[in-house]
């Protein structure tokens, strides 16, 4: 027998071994006073899933030598890695947390809930995809169904082509949590990834986009761009008291829920930790909206998105471009340095000051960056904690219909690439409220 032969006979029967010294515990067992179900796989691992079983007294007895248990136990799977001690598994991880759930299911203060049913909502499995909504930065965004729950959500899928982009896919996804701590911001359901897809689970926002809204109505009267432009107010001032600059707000990226409220989406080119001074460099936005910084790639802070804010005011009043997207670098910033918009006599008055205002061509002077543009006269009518609260009752009702009557015609995911193999640790996220 030669050497490989006698190195392969000896793992076979490690492994035999190994096999047989677990095999008590394949079906379960009980960890001072806690029924364990256990789903072995290869890498040792198991899932934790909470429900009650029933365990008989001669399970109870074959797997815990002789000890009685009760009627109805909670029944717990683990996930995470285990040892042995003494014939018997030791849980490295959660076992703590898991004693805990025990404890509050018997003193009925809460219904055992176990940490790895967010494992559903992490699995691509549980999605069907049934229409292309459009492309995001870096990825198309998909109209998909949560099986489990048959619930619409819209799925941002990326491919992992790049390792350069993982960096501002990151960056995105951690705005989407984030952003469940404000209205006006569409929030992650959930991220997640297999080998070769990154995926984000999105809140589906069904009543089009301010872009649409633009386009049905043409100008937008004062009534209706006082009640965007508060909401939009505060979804940016959120974003920046948390050192985020959006760098492409456009009608285009302002979603509108079936109510008329807007939210702010595409969060694929943010920057994060802009706090006091702290400045980014580099061309990013879509030509008409960016700010003369950008487009000069000099240092630019918040104020690159105040810019913006007042370009998509101009627009939503007059139903054009302040200034023209049109030829090339060089064309549009001569556009934007050079040139003053022109204002139609049908702005009012505050609503010219504002935009006049906000595209201001240096930065410290442009409103947002210098003074507190809540205080501006356009706005004095505004209670901004009923804004805050969504409370105001929306100016146009959304016309595009609700996704929930339409004939369902299954698309797939792009199919897996088996050789890539890179992975984003810690990328793995369930909004708490989706589990609800």
């Amino acid at each position: 027998m030669d050497h490989q032969t006698t190195e392969n006979s000896d793992l076979v029967k490690f492994l035999n071994k190994e096999k047989q010294r677990r095999a008590p515990w394949e079906k379960g067992f009980i960890l001072k006073g806690i029924a364990v179900r256990t789903l072995m796989r290869e890498e040792m691992s198991f899932k934790l899933c909470a429900g009650i079983h029933r365990y008989s007294q001669r399970h109870c007895q074959k797997h815990n030598t002789g000890r009685t248990a009760p009627s109805q136990l909670p029944v717990l799977r683990y996930n995470g890695p285990y040892g042995y001690r003494r014939n018997e598994p030791t849980l490295r991880h959660h076992s703590l947390r898991l004693h805990c759930l025990f404890y509050k299911s018997l003193g009925g203060k809460e219904k055992v809930r176990e940490d790895a049913k967010t494992s559903e909502y992490l699995d691509i499995e549980n999605y069907s995809l049934i229409k292309e909504l459009g492309e995001g930065n870096f990825g198309k965004v998909v109209l998909a169904s949560f099986k489990i729950k048959n619930q619409l959500t819209a799925i941002k899928i990326i491919e992992k082509q790049r390792e350069e982009d993982f960096e501002y896919v990151r960056r995105e996804a951690s705005v989407l949590q984030i952003a469940s701590r404000c209205p006006f911001l569409c929030r992650a359901m959930a991220t997640f990834q297999t080998k070769s897809l990154i995926l984000l689970a999105l809140e589906y926002v069904n009543g089009g986009t301010l872009e649409n809204i633009i386009e049905d109505r043409g100008r937008l009267s004062n009534k209706q761009v006082l009640f965007y432009a508060s909401e939009l107010v505060v979804g940016i001032q959120f974003l920046h008291e948390n050192g985020i600059v959006h760098r492409d707000l456009k009608p285009e990226n302002i979603l509108v829920d079936e109510q008329g409220h807007v939210k702010i989406g595409d969060f694929g080119l943010v920057c994060t930790g802009m706090y006091g001074v702290n400045t980014q460099c580099g061309y990013y936005g879509t030509p008409g909206y960016t700010a003369p910084q950008v487009l000069l790639e000099e240092p630019y802070d918040a104020g690159a998105d105040w810019w913006s804010f007042g370009v998509i005011l101009y627009e939503m009043a007059t139903n054009r471009l302040p200034f023209s997207p049109k030829g090339n670098l060089r064309q549009q910033v001569e556009s934007v340095i050079n040139r003053e918009p022109e204002y139609p006599d049908s702005l009012s008055t505050k609503l010219r000051d504002l935009i006049k205002q906000l595209l201001k061509k240096k930065a410290n002077q442009r409103l947002g960056v210098n003074g507190n543009i809540r205080d501006h006269p356009f706005f004095s009518t505004v209670d901004w904690s009923n804004v805050e609260k969504r409370t105001l009752k929306p100016p146009i009702k959304p016309s595009h219909e609700s996704a929930t009557g339409f004939n369902r015609k299954y698309i797939s995911f792009p199919k897996e690439d088996p050789s890539e193999t890179r992975m984003l640790k810690g990328f793995d996220y369930v909004d708490p409220s989706w589990l609800e």
